[in-house]
């Protein structure tokens, strides 16, 4: 009777890294199968669920946290040593990528009171859902889509930080900063003109030392630019 040559078995992923949800195709090939038996399938994991009762089977990584985990596979037709083989394949599940913004105000210079219109880019590389949210140094910002307001009653004169951020449903969290710079209001003019102040000072009698100014008169006109 010739000796019996045993079962060789190897298995594999793929892909062999994937993001949580993601679904990993497994496969398994024997080598010195009896064709007069039925070769019987099994597969486990150390992360994940398995299914599959032939040569090939899946593994579902749904709510896996990050990290390696192995597929271990068997193959038997018999209850001999040489009729069982075993393998393993490794795979790893990745932790999402954080999301990305940049942010920008529109316009950039504003006058005391005035408004700009901030926008925030955000980009998740897993299209995860994003909310957005925005602080300012001072003044009030408003709004939690992808524009929010910068108003600048009550802001200083000066560029007035401003920072946008965006939230993955896992929590992650990025930033992004801009600026709008606060001036002062300039007088108001009516056509090329400029309104201006005429004051006079009427004395009745000389000056002396240590007298007091007599009040003026004051009315406005315009001056031509």
């Amino acid at each position: 009777m010739p000796a019996l040559v045993p079962l060789t078995y190897s298995c594999s992923v793929n892909p062999s890294a994937v993001f949580p949800g993601d679904t990993i195709a497994a496969s398994g090939t024997a080598v010195n199968l009896d064709p007069a038996k039925t070769a019987v399938y099994t597969w486990s994991a150390d992360g994940g669920t398995v299914t599959g009762v032939s040569s090939t089977a899946k593994i579902d990584t749904a709510n896996l946290a990050p990290g390696a985990y192995t597929l271990k596979c068997h193959v038997s037709e018999g209850d001999q040593p040489s009729e069982n083989a075993d393998a393993s394949a490794p795979y790893v599940v990745k932790a999402f990528e954080p999301p990305t913004v940049s942010c920008t105000a529109n316009p950039s210079t504003v006058n005391i009171g005035d408004k700009s219109v901030i926008t925030a880019a955000g980009v998740s590389p897993h299209n995860r859902p994003l909310t957005y949210s925005y602080t300012a140094q001072s003044g009030t910002i408003s709004g939690t889509g992808a524009t929010a307001t910068f108003d600048s009653t009550g802001a200083p004169t000066s560029a007035i930080g401003i920072t946008c951020s965006v939230t993955d449903d896992k929590g992650q969290i990025a930033t992004a900063n801009t600026s709008v710079t606060v001036t002062a209001r300039l007088p108001r003019r009516c056509g090329n003109s400029r309104l201006v102040w005429r004051c006079t000072v009427s004395f009745s009698k000389p000056m002396s030392p240590g007298s007091k100014i007599p009040m003026a008169a004051c009315w406005p006109a315009r001056r031509k630019l």
